[in-house]
């Protein structure tokens, strides 16, 4: 009996120590994918870009004063909705029929470049163009939302590496959440 457990806890201690490049002890793991973790503090930090134009929400109605209150409040109300839907698609496909890697920069790509356009629309364009960006930034976010959480899962098997890593991403959404609004009522003032 007692062999049999030593031999089990051999195959265990093998299999730990095949993984620690990969997953396995926290100081080892986060030297050796320096790059994986700064791909999802990114995702984490782009996460919360749906609030970005709330500070200039004032200043959009000024520039569509042709465009009734109630539409203009479709520039935030068209992100969150398709940001939800498409979290539930992607968090499904992710890992399973779309790579890790594609969806990660295809949905940062789409996130900034939907996310930058409603400064580049401003003074004058047409407002379908405005609900359009706002709603590939949807899509985008709706993408990063479960990529970011699922990517430290898949990527480190130590439990208190995935802690640690989504406990920092928390942080970093809660940072990118003050620079996106400050950057954001920045943007609108100019």
């Amino acid at each position: 009996m007692s062999r049999e457990k030593n031999t089990n806890n051999e195959s265990a201690g093998n299999a730990a120590s095949s993984l620690d490049v990969v997953s396995g002890a926290p100081g080892k793991a986060m030297r050796g994918m320096k790059g994986t973790v700064a791909t999802i503090m990114t995702l984490y930090f782009l996460s919360p870009t749906i609030s970005a134009i709330s500070p200039a929400m004032s200043s959009i109605a000024g520039s569509y004063s042709d465009v009734s209150p109630a539409a203009i409040g479709y520039v935030m109300t068209i992100t969150a909705a398709l940001q939800a839907v498409t979290a539930l698609i992607a968090g499904a496909l992710a890992g399973r029929k779309l790579r890790y890697r594609t969806l990660a920069i295809a949905s940062s790509i789409l996130v900034v470049i939907a996310g930058c356009a409603p400064f580049f629309l401003s003074g004058g364009a047409d407002f379908p163009l405005l609900i359009g960006s706002r709603a590939l930034l949807g899509i985008g976010l709706g993408t990063i939302m479960p990529l970011s959480n699922a990517l430290v899962l898949a990527a480190f098997s130590d439990e208190g590496t995935r802690s640690r890593l989504i406990g920092v991403g928390n942080a970093m959404l809660n940072v990118g959440t003050i620079v996106t609004n400050l950057l954001g009522g920045f943007l609108c003032a100019i």
